[in-house]
């Protein structure tokens, strides 16, 4: 009776280590969202589960109408943040498990060079961690 006793404690004990090393993990990237964005950010796993994209959305005010979007992509393997943004106007969301599509709706236009063609954006590759520009077969 001792033995099956200790053998259930033993699994029982394992079992919780296994559950903590996972939530430790999940909780490094839920501390660092709180921290640089705010209670309240929205975290959500890429499908291979290897990377974390975290974002918040500003509520617009009079001084600022325009929403802003700041978000980060956490590596889960290395536990980093290895890109972050803050734009404004802008959804962010995964593209697949390897690219997150980042969508810029532009404001008022001015006539001037500077201003931002609509449906502009780009795209994060994880595996090169560099930008390219969005095209439009990219939202389709």
């Amino acid at each position: 009776m001792r033995t099956a006793s200790f053998a259930v404690l033993l699994c029982v004990l394992f079992s919780c280590r296994a559950t903590e090393a996972t939530g430790g993990r999940e909780l490094a990237y839920q501390t660092i969202a709180e921290q640089k964005l705010g209670k309240g950010a929205e975290c959500i796993l890429n499908s291979s589960r290897s990377a974390v994209l975290c974002l918040m959305k500003s509520k617009p005010t009079q001084l600022q109408p325009q929403q802003q979007v700041s978000f980060f992509v956490f590596d889960v393997g290395t536990k980093a943040i290895i890109f972050e943004d803050v734009l404004p106007n802008a959804s962010v969301k995964w593209m697949d498990a390897t690219s997150v599509l980042v969508l810029v709706t532009p404001g008022t236009q001015r006539d001037n060079a500077d201003s931002v063609p609509a449906g502009s954006g780009y795209v994060f590759d994880l595996l090169t961690r560099t930008t390219r520009e969005l095209r439009s077969s990219d939202v389709r």
